[in-house]
């Protein structure tokens, strides 16, 4: 069960572009947990957008250049540094295609963390999930 979280400046995205960055990192959040692209993966791929209220801070200010911070919580804590590599290029070429700001930066203004949940620390319907029930799920 795939979890990605973009965090943006307030008014920093249409629904659009919204769409469009929902779509690609559906892709890619079916890839990092090596889930086959159909229809029962894609309904547990969950994607929000934040858009804090206060503002990005960095380094104590506000942050004078739109910060794109985006987080994918996957199951799969088998990664191999080359694969969160690619995840984390692709994740980029994501941002800086849809995002004016993040292209101005070339990408420097882009933070990306795969954050790894273990067996039975999320639940879907009040029961504990890992890896094994979502692959049964999705018929894989």
């Amino acid at each position: 069960m795939p979890l990605c979280e973009v965090v943006v400046p307030k008014e920093f995205l249409d629904e659009v572009s919204k769409q469009r960055i929902a779509e690609r990192m559906t892709v890619i959040q079916l890839k990092a947990e090596n889930f086959p692209d159909n229809e029962a993966s894609r309904n547990l791929c969950y994607l929000s957008f934040y858009e804090p209220i206060g503002g990005i801070y960095t380094g104590g200010k506000p942050a004078d250049i739109g910060k794109i911070v985006v987080k994918i919580y996957i199951l799969n804590e088998s990664l191999s540094k080359e694969d969160k590599s690619e995840i984390y290029h692709e994740v980029m070429q994501v941002m800086t295609q849809e995002l004016g700001a993040a292209a101005t930066m070339g990408g420097q203004n882009v933070w990306c963390m795969i954050i790894p949940v273990g067996d039975d620390y999320i639940s879907f319907a009040g029961k504990p999930v890992n890896i094994q029930l979502v692959r049964e799920l999705i018929g894989k």
